[in-house]
């Protein structure tokens, strides 16, 4: 089983352009979403997969990357420092980038792979579990599957990873996996 796995510390730039054909695609990108695409196109190597290639993919538990919520959660504050409805409407909401959506959700990162790569086949995103990302990759109609996953670590760095598996790969490690983040199942094993 082929693995591309990736890490990049906090403020690293994220080589994500010379894969992508729209450069401009890439303003809807979390640290995460880009890691993500860099890791299926080094797997790749500018080789193009089967459009109906599954594909299926575990965002990690800690969503630290910063949106600027931080910001909005204090333009939301009245006088007495508490939440106020009021003033989430009439100025937090308006500090609100219209980009951050795109970047907040956990399906974006295999959103944005299955457009930069042509993916049009089955697929899912899950939150964290590696067992549950396992078993939704083991029951693809067809093989092999892409499959990956993802993590925006407390320190601001992110992981991601992406491997073409075959079900023999995938039963492989089932044992391994209960109790794990998803991303646990590729740090070890990566030979891109």
């Amino acid at each position: 089983m082929k693995v591309s796995f990736r890490h990049f510390s906090p403020g690293e730039k994220i080589p994500v352009e010379g894969f992508l054909k729209e450069r401009k695609l890439s303003k809807y990108f979390s640290r995460e979403t880009a890691a993500a695409v860099v890791c299926v196109g080094e797997l790749l190597a500018g080789a193009r997969p089967d459009p109906a290639t599954p594909a299926y993919y575990g965002m990690g538990v800690v969503e630290h990357e910063s949106f600027g919520l931080d910001s909005i959660a204090a333009a939301s504050a009245g006088p007495d420092g508490r939440f106020s409805q009021a003033r989430f409407v009439e100025e937090g909401f308006m500090s609100v980038p219209p980009l951050n959506q795109f970047k907040v959700l956990y399906n974006m990162p295999l959103c944005f792979v299955s457009i930069v790569f042509g993916l049009k086949g089955d697929n899912a995103a899950m939150y964290s579990s590696a067992s549950g990302l396992l078993a939704q990759a083991i029951l693809a109609p067809s093989f092999p599957v892409l499959i990956g996953a993802g993590k925006s670590h407390p320190d601001g760095s992110v992981s991601a990873a992406f491997s073409l598996a075959d079900k023999a790969d995938l039963e492989a490690l089932l044992p391994e996996a209960a109790g794990k983040e998803a991303i646990a199942l590729f740090q070890r094993r990566d030979n891109a």
